[in-house]
C-alpha cells in the first residue's frame, strides 16, 4: 500500500514538473494580482510605459506581468461609443487613451500591445471578423471590423478581447424619441452607451472556443493545426473533430511575427484576400501601405524625387495599380452590401405584410365563426321559447279530453270484434309512441347538463386562449415599434407562428366542439318538434280509438282505465319534455 502511495505522488510531480502552464498556474495568485492592480495613482496612468511597469513592478514572470495588464484595461477603460456612432476612423494614441480612458477595440489591442512591450512581453494586434445579429448564412464580410489580442506568455500563446473583457453595449432607452416612432412613425437614430462589466471569459480563450464568435483576417492567429474556413465561421459549422489548438507551438505564427513591415503587409494582402475573396478592402488597403512604404523608403528628401531603378518602379507601380483596382472593388462590395440589405428590408417589409394579411384573414375567419355561433345560439334561443310554448299549449289540450261522457251501446248495436279491434289499435300507436319519446329522448340526452358544462369549460378555455393570444401579440407588436422595429431579428417575427398556432389550436376545437355541437343542437330541435308532433298526433288517435271501443261493446274492457292511463302518461311526457327543453334556454 505504502508503495502504491509512493507511486501515485511521483506521478503527479511528474505531471506537474513536465507542464509548465500548469505548474506556473498554481504558483499565480490571480486574485491578488488584480487587487493590486486595480488601483493605480492618476500620476503613474499616463503614459503607457510608466503605468505598464507600476503594475508589474513587483513580478519577475510573463504571465503574471499579462494578468496586471489586461485586468487593469479591462477595468479602467470605457469603450468610446461616440466614436462608434460618429463613424470616426481616427485612431487615438496610446497616450490619448490613457487621457480620455476611452478606446475603440483596435486602441485597446495597441495600449495592450504598447504596455507588454515596455515590460517584455510580445504581443499582436489581431484583425478580423466578428458575427452581429444581422448576418445571415448566405452573406458575405467584406471588411475586417474588429480587434483583439493575441501574446506570447513563455513560448506559449495565448488569445484576449480585451474589449469584450470590459464590458458589452446597451441601447438608450430613449423615450421620447421611441414615443414619437409609435405615434407618428418618425424614424431615429439608435444611440447606445457601454456597460462596464469585467467579463473574465474573454481573457486567455481557447482557440476552439475563440473561432466561434472572432474569425482573423489571417490563418496563423487562429491557432488551430487545420485552419477554419471562412464560410463555416458565417454559417455557424465548425467541426472540431480533427482540430486542435497549437498554442505551445506554432510555426506559422512565429514565422509571420518574424517578418519585416512590408513582408507583414503583403502576406496579410495575399493571406486575407485568399482567405476570404469577398474582402476586396484588405488587400488595397495593405498594398497602398506597401507603396506608401517603399516610397519613403524610396524618397531622396535632398534631392526630391525617387531614387529607384526600373524594377523598383515597376514593382511599385504594380503595388499602387493594385490598390486602386482593389479599393476601387471595395467600394463596389459597399454599394453591393447596401443594395442586398435594402432588397432583403424590402422583402422582410413584404413578408411581414403578407403574413399579417394571413393573420388577419385567420382573425377574420375566426370572427365569422364565432358570428355563425352566435346567431346559432339566436336561433336556439328563439326556437327553444317557440317549442316551450307550444308544448305549455299541449300541455293544456293534453289534459282536456275526457270518456266519462261516452256511454255503451245496447246490446242489439253492440259489436264486440270492433271493439277488440280499436283497443288492439290503441296499443299499436300506443307502442309508436313509446318509440317516438325513446328516439326524442336519445337526441336530448346527449346535451345533458354534464356535456353543457363540459362545453362551457371549453368555451372558457378558448376564450383565454383568444386573450392571451391577443395580449402576448400586442405585447410584441408594441415591444417590436419600442425596440429596433426596423431590424430584423429573423422570420419567427415575421411568421409569427407563436401567434397562429394557438390561433389555430383555438380555432379548430370551436370547429370541432362548440361549432358542431351548436349545430347538431339546432338540427336536432327540428327534429324534437316533429317527433313529439307526432307523438301529440297518435296521442289523439290513441284516446279515438279507446273511445270507439267503449261505443261499439256492451263488455266492460277497462277503457275508462285504459283513457285515463294513456292521458296521464301524455301529460307526463309533456311535463317532462317542457323540463328537458328549458335546460337549453
Amino acid at each position: 500500500m505504502n508503495h502504491l502511495k509512493k507511486l501515485i505522488v511521483f506521478a503527479m510531480l511528474v505531471f506537474i514538473i513536465s507542464n509548465p502552464v500548469f505548474a506556473q498556474d498554481q504558483a499565480i495568485d490571480t486574485v491578488k494580482i488584480q487587487r493590486k492592480s486595480r488601483w493605480i495613482r492618476k500620476k503613474y496612468s499616463k503614459y503607457p510605459t510608466t503605468l505598464a511597469n507600476r503594475l508589474v513592478r513587483n513580478y519577475n514572470d510573463d504571465a503574471s506581468k499579462v494578468i496586471a495588464i489586461s485586468y487593469w484595461i479591462s477595468k479602467n477603460i470605457k469603450y468610446d461609443v461616440k466614436a462608434l456612432q460618429n463613424g470616426s476612423y481616427f485612431r487615438k494614441t496610446s497616450n490619448e487613451v490613457l487621457k480620455s480612458k476611452k478606446a475603440m477595440c483596435g486602441e485597446y489591442a495597441i495600449l495592450f500591445n504598447d504596455m507588454c512591450e515596455s515590460v517584455g512581453v510580445y504581443s499582436e494586434r489581431v484583425d478580423g471578423y466578428t458575427k452581429g445579429f444581422d448576418l445571415f448564412p448566405e452573406d458575405h464580410l467584406y471588411r475586417a471590423e474588429h480587434s483583439w489580442s493575441v501574446v506570447d506568455i513563455q513560448n506559449r500563446w495565448e488569445l484576449m478581447d480585451l474589449t469584450w473583457a470590459a464590458g458589452y453595449l446597451l441601447p438608450r432607452k430613449q423615450y421620447v424619441e421611441k414615443i414619437l416612432w409609435v405615434l407618428f412613425t418618425r424614424p431615429y437614430d439608435i444611440k447606445w452607451k457601454f456597460k462596464k462589466q469585467y467579463n473574465e471569459d474573454w481573457l486567455y480563450v481557447p482557440p476552439e472556443k475563440m473561432i466561434t464568435s472572432h474569425f482573423p483576417e489571417i490563418n496563423p492567429f487562429q491557432l488551430l493545426n487545420e485552419p477554419v474556413k471562412i464560410e463555416d465561421f458565417i454559417a455557424g459549422k465548425i467541426d472540431f473533430d480533427h482540430r486542435f489548438s497549437i498554442q505551445d507551438n506554432a510555426p506559422k505564427l512565429e514565422m509571420f511575427c518574424n517578418k519585416n513591415k512590408v513582408n507583414r503587409l503583403r502576406y496579410i494582402a495575399v493571406n486575407g484576400h485568399e482567405l476570404n475573396p469577398f474582402n476586396h478592402r484588405i488587400k488595397g488597403i495593405n498594398y497602398y501601405r506597401i507603396a506608401d512604404e517603399l516610397s519613403y523608403r524610396y524618397y531622396d528628401e535632398e534631392h526630391d524625387k525617387l531614387r529607384i531603378n526600373d524594377d523598383q518602379m515597376n514593382q511599385l507601380v504594380v503595388y499602387w495599380e493594385e490598390s486602386v483596382d482593389m479599393i476601387s472593388a471595395s467600394i463596389d462590395d459597399n454599394n453591393h452590401e447596401y443594395d442586398v440589405y435594402n432588397a432583403r428590408s424590402e422583402k422582410w417589409e413584404d413578408d411581414l405584410n403578407l403574413f399579417n394579411k394571413q393573420h388577419k384573414e385567420l382573425i377574420r375567419s375566426r370572427t365569422r365563426g364565432n358570428s355563425k355561433e352566435i346567431r346559432t345560439i339566436s336561433r336556439i334561443e328563439s326556437k327553444n321559447e317557440s317549442i316551450s310554448d307550444q308544448a305549455a299549449n299541449t300541455q293544456g289540450r293534453i289534459s282536456k279530453p275526457t270518456i266519462s261522457r261516452t256511454r255503451r251501446p245496447s246490446e242489439k248495436k253492440s259489436n264486440d270484434a270492433l271493439a277488440v279491434i280499436m283497443i288492439d289499435r290503441a296499443d299499436s300507436i300506443a307502442k309508436v309512441n313509446g318509440g317516438l319519446i325513446a328516439q326524442k329522448d336519445s337526441l336530448m340526452d346527449v346535451y345533458d347538463e354534464t356535456l353543457q358544462q363540459e362545453l362551457l369549460a371549453l368555451e372558457k378555455t378558448l376564450h383565454q386562449e383568444h386573450k392571451k393570444n391577443k395580449d402576448y401579440l400586442r405585447k410584441q407588436v408594441n415591444g417590436r415599434l419600442m425596440n429596433f422595429s426596423w431590424i430584423h431579428f429573423g422570420d419567427y417575427f415575421i411568421e409569427k407562428p407563436w401567434y397562429q398556432a394557438p390561433l389555430k389550436y383555438a380555432d379548430s376545437l370551436n370547429n370541432v366542439h362548440i361549432d358542431s355541437y351548436l349545430t347538431t343542437m339546432y338540427d336536432n330541435q327540428k327534429e324534437w318538434a316533429v317527433l313529439m308532433k307526432a307523438y301529440y298526433k297518435n296521442y289523439k288517435e290513441i284516446l279515438k280509438y279507446i273511445k270507439k271501443a267503449k261505443k261499439s261493446s256492451q263488455v266492460d274492457r277497462s277503457e275508462d282505465a285504459l283513457f285515463d292511463h294513456n292521458k296521464a302518461q301524455s301529460e307526463n311526457e309533456w311535463s317532462r319534455y317542457q323540463e328537458q327543453v328549458a335546460v337549453y334556454i
